[in-house]
């Protein structure tokens, strides 16, 4: 049996802006994962960052940051 993550959350009654970071080059949470869970989140917005695997914000910093702050100041 798999786990999804419908099984797990119920996601699609979350409310909040959601921004759904992807490493393009992460196989613990493969991008059609992270693609997938932001489409079960109402009008979440998913960013897929280049030469990044699973530790986004360790492998990118800057970029992950950057994206944080705009959609905290787009959604604030």
């Amino acid at each position: 049996y798999t786990l999804s993550l419908h099984d797990a959350l119920p996601i699609s009654s979350i409310s909040a802006p959601t921004l759904v970071l992807s490493g393009q080059d992460d196989v613990a949470t493969p991008p059609a994962d992270s693609a997938a869970l932001a489409a079960a989140i109402p009008d979440a917005s998913l960013r897929s960052l280049p030469r990044c695997a699973h530790l986004c914000n360790v492998e990118q910093p800057a970029l992950f940051t950057e994206l944080i702050q705009r959609h905290v100041e787009a959604n604030n």
